[in-house]
């Protein structure tokens, strides 16, 4: 039984959009920090310690002149990304920001409201660290730049295309929807566009969090083994 001709066009669209949407990914995460940046961080770090200050602390000439901090959101916002994973939190929260308005921008709609993007950002985040630390137990046991390449791009493209990314389940072979079952790629897209919908299936998606939570330690552990092996050898 084949997929109505609309069906299909709507699915390459949405694929269309995808790689439109990775290539921003890619251009966002390419990052030139203002020097300002910094000031912004200890500003919320200091707001979320203590309150919002009434004068500025960092200051010499104001001295106890009211200040009235009018980027409050922003510095809490960039405190909590810093405090939580550094400088590539920042980056990491740059790059949604930017996904998510080019997705309003495009006629998304997010159903599930600031929960279900919550929930698609913590998709985002336990796909990608689990594929980092995987990538750095690589480079620190083949210790060569061109075979860790060759070996990520072996693993994460097939990955990515054996997922519901490019093509909906019910338009797969059988054999590429069993695969998608068992792909983290597949956990991600699935719980991430689930809680997007207003009537979400929460305990399908709280199942698929779990299952990429399990990824990411078992990753973390790998990683810190190749860390220790590295270590003994130098």
């Amino acid at each position: 039984m084949h997929a109505p001709p609309e069906r299909d066009e709507v699915w390459l669209n949405r694929g269309i959009v995808a790689v439109v949407l990775a290539v921003v990914f890619f251009v966002a995460a390419r990052t030139h920090a203002d020097p300002d940046l910094w000031g912004h961080v200890r500003f919320g770090q200091d707001i979320l310690a203590g309150g919002i200050p009434s004068v500025d602390p960092y200051s010499y000439v104001s001295g106890d002149y009211p200040w009235i901090n009018h980027e409050l959101l922003a510095e809490i916002s960039f405190a909590a990304a810093f405090d939580a994973w550094g400088a590539p939190g920042l980056v990491g929260l740059k790059v949604a920001l930017v996904l998510i308005t080019l997705g309003l921008v495009l006629g998304a709609r997010y159903q599930g409201g600031v929960l279900g993007v919550a929930v698609l950002l913590l998709c985002a985040v336990l796909l990608a660290i689990p594929f980092g630390a995987l990538s750095n137990a690589l480079a620190l046991t083949l210790r060569k730049q061109e075979s860790v390449i060759g070996a990520v791009n072996f693993v994460l493209l097939p990955l990515v295309f054996l997922s519901p990314v490019f093509m909906a389940p019910a338009l797969m072979p059988e054999w590429i929807r069993n695969v998608s079952l068992l792909n983290p790629v597949g956990w991600s897209v699935t719980a991430g566009r689930a809680a997007l919908h207003g009537n979400a299936d929460w305990r399908a998606v709280a199942l698929r969090i779990g299952c990429l939570g399990g990824f990411t330690l078992m990753s973390g552990w790998l990683a810190t083994r190749a860390f220790q092996s590295y270590q003994r050898s130098v």
